[in-house]
């Protein structure tokens, strides 16, 4: 027997129909992920970055997040702090 076998053809079909399935839910939820440099409140409405920074502005404290090795959330803390500089620089 050259290749043995690792599942029986049923358990087979029912691994590779789960990967389908779980391939179509990642492809679903990447469609409803916003565009970079977008602002959303949690329920979905766009806020204007402006108007943003300016409440931000006035916080002692603000959090930023990122994966560690993505340019674009860098840019996007870069960003957000050149946007609270202007409103409040610190010098």
């Amino acid at each position: 027997m050259p290749f043995p076998f690792i599942f029986p053809k049923g358990r087979l079909r029912l691994v590779c129909l789960a990967c389908a399935l779980m391939s179509s839910a990642i492809a679903v939820q990447a469609d409803t992920c916003p565009a970079p440099g977008q602002w959303l409140q949690p329920e979905g409405a766009r806020l204007a970055p402006d108007a943003l920074f300016a409440e931000l502005a006035e916080r002692n404290v603000v959090l930023l997040g990122e994966q560690h090795d993505d340019m674009d959330h860098h840019r996007w803390q870069l960003h957000t702090l050149a946007g609270l500089h202007a409103q409040r620089p610190i010098w």
